[in-house]
């Protein structure tokens, strides 16, 4: 995303789609969404696992509105800290279980 001009970051990369800029803060939200269900599902037993509604969860934060600096460092340092986790899983660990709610 270096170099490219705020209206290339606002621009949808579809008619009704999201913008590069939505995306970028999209996918920390999103992973950090999974890390949590990850580690519910590690320390509870059977927790049900809440869907979230991905749209009205941007808008909140007025993703449209925030720079995008930042996100690459949040999502780096996040999947470092996944991969901890996930490097110590047991066998018993891979076979614990949760509810997903619909």
């Amino acid at each position: 995303m270096r170099g490219l001009s705020d209206a290339q970051l606002d621009t949808p990369y579809r008619d009704g789609g999201w913008t590069l800029r939505q995306v970028a803060h999209h996918v920390p939200d999103s992973h950090m969404n999974s890390y949590i269900r990850c580690k519910l599902a590690l320390t509870e037993d059977e927790p049900t696992i809440k869907p979230y509604m991905e749209k009205p969860l941007g808008r909140v934060a007025r993703e449209q509105e925030r720079p995008h600096r930042g996100v690459a460092g949040l999502l780096d340092s996040l999947h470092e800290r996944w991969m901890l986790v996930l490097r110590q899983l047991t066998n018993a660990d891979w076979k614990r279980t949760f509810r997903i709610q619909i």
